[in-house]
């Protein structure tokens, strides 16, 4: 099977999260392209639209699978079929006009649209999506000595190290949520981490390594690829209750939930700091790979829609 992603290449290369899928797609037998969309707002994306047109005559896919709902309106516009389209979550969280968009799209050009979680799917109102959060590539993510890491990073390895894995300047990130909390902490041995720039898989997994705590803050999500990725480094966190973290990981122990509230979010630092203290463990990647958040699982998911279009094209 010839599959054909499409996803925003602004950075000047592919997402961490398409490339990811990629290679889970890859390591189960399946021929994956990628084209980049590059273009800011709604007019620099169409500008796309020629160039995707072009591409699509020359190559055959059986499948087109667009990220996001720009990239989607775009590859629709193309001529993109059959197309299987994935929400992220901002865009869900967006204007109720782009979500009027979304939905009017759905019905004219998509064949299958994958949502993130429960949430997302309720929001934008589409019962038929499946609802499909994004795996985890454990390969990429094993296991490496906390103090080897930290000694990699420059961590001073006498301190209780806490890390944000998110742009700082991202207003859904909100980060103010946590620069509040950590004032009222009088505690030298605290540090805090934070990512204002994007890194290799990598580097992230020696960030999360040498980290005894993650922290998320943010206002909206749809499944966030961060907190699972700490969890399969067996870390511990503290985050918001924002997409489908509480529902999915706020009954294992090591996972605080916090409100959107200065007063919890530093009660709840503080609980997760005595967590580590008391040496507990976190069984993070077990619960991932329980719930089909590995790889594999994320990837058969994936091939079981494509399956079911190709089967379809065929009998029509």
């Amino acid at each position: 099977m010839k599959v054909l992603f499409v996803s925003s290449g602004n950075s000047g290369k592919i997402s961490p999260i398409a490339s990811s899928q990629i290679q889970m797609l890859m390591s189960a037998g399946i021929d994956v392209d990628n084209f980049l969309i590059v273009g800011k707002g709604f007019k620099g994306y169409l500008q796309n639209i020629p160039k995707l047109k072009t591409h699509l005559k020359n190559k055959k896919y059986d499948v087109v699978h667009a990220h996001y709902s720009l990239t989607a309106f775009v590859a629709s516009l193309a001529g993109a079929r059959p197309l299987v389209v994935s929400l992220m979550g901002s865009d869900v969280h967006n204007t109720k006009l782009n979500n009027l968009i979304i939905k009017l799209f759905n019905l004219l050009f998509w064949k299958e649209v994958i949502v993130k979680s429960n949430e997302m799917q309720v929001k934008i109102g589409l019962k038929n999506a499946h609802v499909i959060a994004n795996g985890v590539n454990l390969d990429q993510f094993e296991f490496i000595d906390k103090q080897q890491a930290r000694l990699q990073l420059g961590w001073n390895s006498d301190k209780i190290h806490l890390f944000f894995p998110a742009d700082t300047k991202r207003y859904e990130k909100n980060y103010p949520l946590i620069a509040s909390a950590l004032k009222m902490f009088n505690d030298h041995s605290i540090e805090i981490h934070k990512l204002d720039k994007a890194i290799d898989s990598e580097m992230m997994n020696l960030h999360y390594q040498a980290s005894d705590i993650v922290l998320l803050s943010s206002l909206w999500e749809g499944s966030p690829n961060v907190i699972k990725e700490a969890l399969a480094c067996n870390k511990i966190i503290v985050s918001t209750d924002v997409g489908d973290v509480n529902e999915r990981f706020g009954n294992l122990k090591g996972v605080f939930i916090a409100q959107l509230d200065t007063q919890d979010y530093f009660s709840q630092i503080k609980k997760a700091i005595d967590f580590f203290k008391s040496n507990n463990s976190v069984k993070g990647r077990e619960m991932l790979i329980a719930q089909g958040l590995d790889g594999k699982s994320f990837a058969k998911r994936l091939i079981d829609i494509y399956n079911k279009i190709k089967t379809q094209n065929v009998a029509s």
